[in-house]
């Protein structure tokens, strides 16, 4: 959900250009993961058994993002980010309000 509310947010600050948008989006990401890596990893509460796996997980993830975002063009890319926001919001507010 934070990734869908940072790339909307990159394109109501005025980015149009969405390969741009996920291009940033990526790059704040990762600086807010590298602070909150940092972090913990200076309060001595990371479990780095957990890290192993989940470390190249993540950049496997990000590295796959980056190709499917540069095949679609900008029109499919920007309905995907909306539709995908839209699901998650409605799937949250259901849960939150116990409707299922």
């Amino acid at each position: 959900m934070g990734a869908t509310l940072m790339a909307s947010s990159i394109v109501l600050s005025g980015v149009s250009n969405m390969q741009l948008t996920i291009a940033l989006k990526n790059f704040l990401g990762f600086l807010i993961n590298l602070l909150g890596a940092l972090i913990f990893l200076f309060s001595g509460k990371v479990a780095f058994d957990f890290v192993l796996v989940m470390m190249p997980a993540f950049m496997l993830g990000g590295y796959l993002g980056a190709v499917v975002a540069k095949r679609l063009n900008q029109k499919t890319a920007k309905a995907v980010i909306v539709a995908w926001g839209f699901l998650l919001s409605f799937v949250f507010f259901i849960k939150e309000f116990g409707l299922l």
